[in-house]
């Protein structure tokens, strides 16, 4: 996906299913919200969201880094936040409405995922070394001592989530563009190619 009319066209970072999806402008159609990547001069990317009905750039928030420094993390939505897990020990939280940074704590190891919570207002991080790690979502400050168990995980933007992407067994025709796989966004949602 290339994103015309934003600094120098940038692209949909990632492989698969890379996408959180979130009706973010509520008007009953789900809205991607994922990386974007501009290669040349500068390695940059970003986190992004697209309207689901139109296609067009919602907005292009904050940056997450370099690719090589970034494409390991996992990006998650909860309540009316973003969050980023690093392969470098630290989450990163942001506005769902903007993508504006908000706060950033380090966990102390590579955040392997996002875990539902059991009580409102936090976050549960899941690192490599199997610690639950409770957080709140206001400020990043822990909310209770690291335990272990079992995780129920967030939806992420990776390959291996559980976004609510129907694979589809076309290819539909998308001018311009070369598409390797095409997904329904939701049970009646617009196609992702």
């Amino acid at each position: 996906l290339c994103i015309s009319g934003v600094g120098f066209s940038p692209q949909w970072e990632g492989v698969g299913r890379s996408l959180v999806v979130v009706d973010l402008n509520k008007d009953g159609v789900m809205d991607p919200i994922g990386r974007t990547r501009r290669v040349g001069t500068r390695d940059q990317v970003n986190i992004a969201a697209i309207d689901g009905k139109s296609g067009k750039l919602l907005w292009e928030g904050a940056k997450l880094g370099t690719y090589i420094g970034s494409y390991q993390g996992k990006l998650s939505a909860i309540g009316t936040k973003l969050l980023f897990g690093s392969a470098h020990g630290e989450v990163r939280a942001f506005t769902l409405d903007g993508g504006k940074a908000l706060w950033q704590v380090p966990v102390g190891d590579k955040v392997k995922r996002f875990c539902r919570p059991s009580k409102a207002g936090t976050v549960i991080v899941e690192t490599i070394d199997g610690k639950l790690q409770p957080l709140r979502l206001d400020s990043g400050a822990r909310a209770g001592a690291p335990t272990r168990g079992r995780c129920e995980p967030l939806p992420h933007d990776r390959h291996d989530s559980a976004a609510i992407l129907q694979p589809l067994r076309f290819r539909p025709r998308t001018a311009g563009m070369v598409g390797s796989k095409a997904y329904r966004l939701g049970a009646k949602g617009p196609v992702v190619v």
